[in-house]
Formats: C-alpha cells, structure tokens, sequence
C-alpha cells in the first residue's frame, strides 16, 4: 500500500476485549474497497484479551492503520484520542463489533464534497442476537435525500425522528475541532450528548439515503451499580444540554426541554428498579425536580400520545408508584427507546 500523505477520511474504531469481532470489522472497511483515500485509527483502550495484538496485526497489513494503545479509561477516551490524531477532512466513528458497507465509504466522500454539509446522516441495519436484520427506526417523515439548515436538524434530533448514535453520521472534523467537542468522559450518554452538539455548530446538515452501518445489537441487564451511573450520567446530561443550548441556541430551549424530559422520565422510571437503594433515592429527587422545572418550557400536547400519557402520569404523581410496571410494560416505554443503543 502506498503511504496516504493526507487522507480524507479519518475513521476511528475504538478497541476494548472484542477479540475476533475486530477481525470482521476491519475487512469490512478494507475488502472490495475500491476507495483508498482513508485512514483507521484504532485505539486499543487497555485491552486484556488479545484485541490489543490484533490491532498491531492490522497496523502491519496496512500503512492506512494507526495503532494507539492506552490504558483502560473509557470508550469516550478511546474516541477522543482518535479525534485528536485523525488527519482528514471527514471522519467516522465505528464500533469494533459492528461492520459496513465498504462501497459506502466513496459515496459518503462523494456526498459530503458535493452537499458541502458539516453532517451527513446515514442509513443503517440492525442486525439482532440470531443474526437478523432488522430496520432501522428512523421517521419516515425525515427529508431523505436532501439538505437541511443545523437548526432544522437538531430540532428534528430533538423531536426524536432519528437516533443519535454517533456512528450513524460523517462529521467534517473542523466542525469538531473548532467548537471543542469531545465526548464527555467517564459517563455514559456519551452519544446523544456528542451529537446534539456537533449538530449546534453545524451550518448545513444533509439526510443521505446512503445505506452504510450494521449495528451488531447486544442486550444487557441494568444492575444496580450500572443503573446509578446511568441516573448519574442522565441528570449531568439534562444540565450540560440545557446550559448548552441556552447559550447557543436560546430558542430552541422548549425543544431541548421536550428530549430532555423523555431522558429524564426513562431515568426516574429505572430508579424502581432498586427502590431502597439511598443513591438511586438521591437521583429519583434529582430527576423529579428537573421534570418539574422543564414542563413549565413545554406544552403536553407537543409530546407524541404515549408520552403524553407519561407525563400525565407524572404530573398527577402516578408516575412514581408505577414506575417498575412503566419499565416493564413496552406500550409506555415505547417513546424512550430512542436509548436503547447504549449497547456499551
């Protein structure tokens, strides 16, 4: 391989024990692709199987592959060590248990170049535990195949018509760089929080029909010490986001509000999970006190019908005693599976 003075794309793969999995993930970028103007930043985040030799593996097969290895301290940290060495113009996010499309990467390129957008919103599969391929759940309503102003991207991000995983967009690193956007460390959220503030500083954001990831959907149980840092994570989140956009974006403060009481409802419901637990008790105040201060910004009839009946709920104070059956009942935890993507 010829040596790539200065890549367009930069993708950064952040790398913890997936072992044979970053096998898959990486022919997935490089077989079949006809685009070579791409690097690949692997970050092996103090890896204790074998995912750590595999990266240098890779780093040898292709001078495209940069190989950073570091101690265990997070997917946001991993992620950030790849914003900060990746050299192109655009860049991409990919999970090293999850795969693309490799044709999509010149059509991403193509696309970016010709819309001269700051995001490009891609298409994306889900790929479930048996192997089966599912749909995306994206609103059909979402201007496929068009441009859009930043604004009308994040109030439809906020409206909740697509999901924020980081790795479902192409970012053209300026955008990053300049505005000093990382991923928040040492929380969780860290998608959803990365996003709304890429598409606050974005001029132009285009909706791409280019069909592009396999999302490789992995369950796991909320334990209790899991749940605490997810309450945790949430309620720093609700504050960063809307200090965030009061400052950049003061009159989309309801529109903020309205996702972050979804965010703020789906945390106050798992507290019942373990309801003598005096941490999550501290988070359940916490999180009543925001929803109280943020319906005052929003009007119930703004909400989609099952959410509605969430706040509702939540307004007469039977929200509390029935938040494990809201947990455990998908016709009302349906509005709040725009989290269901914290697979990490």
């Amino acid at each position: 391989m010829n040596i790539i003075d200065k890549p367009i794309l930069s993708i950064v793969v952040p790398v913890y024990n997936v072992g044979t999995a970053l096998d898959c993930c990486m022919n997935s970028l490089f077989v079949k692709q006809a685009f070579k103007s791409f690097e690949v930043i692997l970050i092996d985040d103090g890896s204790t199987d074998d995912s750590g030799q595999r990266c240098e593996s890779w780093g040898k097969k292709d001078s495209r592959v940069k190989v950073i290895h570091q101690k265990n301290q997070g997917q946001s940290v991993a992620r950030n060590a790849g914003i900060r060495a990746a050299q192109g113009e655009y860049v991409l996010f990919v999970d090293p248990d999850d795969t693309i499309i490799a044709s999509a990467l010149s059509e991403i390129v193509n696309e970016m170049t010709v819309t001269k957008s700051d995001v490009l919103v891609l298409r994306y599969m889900e790929r479930g535990p048996q192997g089966k391929l599912l749909s995306s759940s994206d609103s059909d309503n979402l201007p496929w195949g068009t441009s859009v102003l930043g604004n009308e991207a994040l109030l439809d991000f906020f409206h909740e018509k697509f999901y924020g995983y980081v790795w479902r967009f192409c970012y053209r690193l300026s955008v990053i760089t300049e505005n000093d956007i990382l991923f928040p460390e040492g929380r969780l959220l860290e998608d959803i929080d990365f996003v709304y503030k890429v598409l606050a500083c974005s001029r132009q954001v285009s909706f791409s029909n280019i069909d592009f990831y396999r999302y490789q959907v992995t369950v796991k149980p909320v334990g209790l010490e899991k749940a605490i840092k997810d309450c945790d994570s949430s309620i720093t989140f609700i504050e960063e986001c809307l200090r965030y956009i009061d400052e950049k974006k003061s009159d989309l403060i309801p529109d903020a509000a309205a996702y972050c009481i979804h965010v703020c409802l789906h945390y106050y419901a798992q507290t019942f999970h373990y309801s003598n637990d005096s941490s999550l008790q501290r988070s359940r105040i916490t999180l009543k006190n925001f929803y109280k201060k943020m319906r005052h910004e929003v009007k119930l009839w703004d909400f989609p019908p099952k959410v509605r009946i969430a706040c509702f709920l939540m307004d007469i104070g039977l929200f509390g005693p029935l938040g494990r059956f809201v947990q455990l009942h998908p016709w009302i935890t349906n509005p709040f599976l725009f989290l269901k993507g914290n697979k990490k």
